[in-house]
């Protein structure tokens, strides 16, 4: 994420701990081999900062959601499991990767219903009161007042790893969210296929979370709704890169990208507290999520989807808390 800084107002979401034109490429590996269920390869989660190689009452004037043109390819429901969650004594102790990090999956016995076994410190994915995604109700959100929101982006290099279990862009360079008097860096950002936030109850094809630290070590997470439909001409960088292995990082040299492509006009979004959607499930993350979503072409998405076809923890609940617009 690599000066021509662009400030905006921004609708956004926020996801986990810290990370168009066609292309057409050919991969050195298998997709068919990638598109099984995959393990993280380290505690860290697609929302973390650092690249570990290894996570009620309505408007009646609301604006009526955007549904996404999605198939059954695309977009399968995220909010059922293969099984029902089991206690720890009936989780069998896995064998744990190469960074020491218990293995976890998307799918059965080491699934979304079972994080919280697999690890004392994964806890808060199923005890903790803040937990992300959700489903973003505009009948069930509230019109308040929240922080100011402004993106200050740029040209900016990096490199794309497939970590196991999602495609991850590390950014470098100064990208700057502000919420009110807080400012965030861009550390990364990924994609979930489907969507694991819904809007109203509908999933996108893709979702991106564009994860953020302050200096004080606290996360903001900005997501991002992928439709089919016109290319998207900046994606073609990240499909130019993309590794051929797991865990190696493939550094983008010929170019820059600019991560402000990647953001849709006009910017509203929901607001929430929420936490990062891969274990260890830390909470007090700050979630902005764009309402409207960024088109890709078909080609595009299937880019992204052949490697990972399902990387998305179900909806959570909202509980007490207060979902804004």
């Amino acid at each position: 994420m690599s000066e021509q800084v662009a400030t905006v107002a921004v609708v956004i979401s926020g996801c986990a701990a810290i990370s168009a034109g066609v292309y057409a490429f050919t991969r050195l590996d298998s997709p068919k081999m990638h598109a099984k269920a995959h393990v993280s390869q380290s505690v860290s989660s697609h929302e973390s900062p650092v690249s570990a190689p290894e996570s009620e009452h309505g408007d009646s004037h609301a604006e009526k959601a955007d549904e996404p043109k999605t198939s059954n390819k695309h977009a399968p429901e995220n909010n059922s499991h293969d099984e029902k969650s089991k206690s720890k004594s009936d989780i069998k102790p896995d064998a744990k990767s190469a960074h020491g990090a218990p293995h976890w999956e998307y799918a059965g016995e080491l699934g979304p219903d079972n994080w919280h076994a697999l690890s004392p410190d994964f806890s808060a994915c199923q005890a903790g009161q803040e937990q992300s995604p959700i489903n973003l109700s505009e009948r069930i959100s509230k019109k308040k007042k929240r922080p100011g929101l402004s993106l200050s982006y740029s040209p900016s290099s990096g490199g794309v790893l497939d970590n196991g279990h999602t495609i991850q862009i590390n950014v470098k360079g100064e990208n700057v969210l502000r919420l009110g008097e807080n400012a965030y860096n861009l550390a990364q950002f990924h994609f979930h296929s489907p969507s694991e936030h819904q809007l109203n109850k509908i999933s996108y094809p893709l979702e991106f979370h564009f994860v953020h630290k302050s200096e004080a070590g606290k996360l903001a997470v900005l997501g991002v709704f992928v439709q089919e439909g016109e290319a998207n001409s900046e994606i073609e960088t990240i499909l130019a890169n993309l590794p051929a292995e797991q865990n190696k990082e493939n550094p983008i040299v010929k170019s820059l990208f600019n991560p402000m492509k990647f953001f849709p006009e006009p910017q509203n979004y929901f607001s929430y507290p929420g936490s990062l959607t891969t274990p260890p499930c830390g909470e007090k993350v700050a979630w902005q999520v764009m309402r409207k979503p960024i088109t890709m072409s078909a080609k595009q998405i299937e880019s992204f989807t052949e490697i990972y076809a399902q990387n998305a923890r179900p909806t959570q609940d909202l509980k007490q808390r207060e979902l804004l617009r």
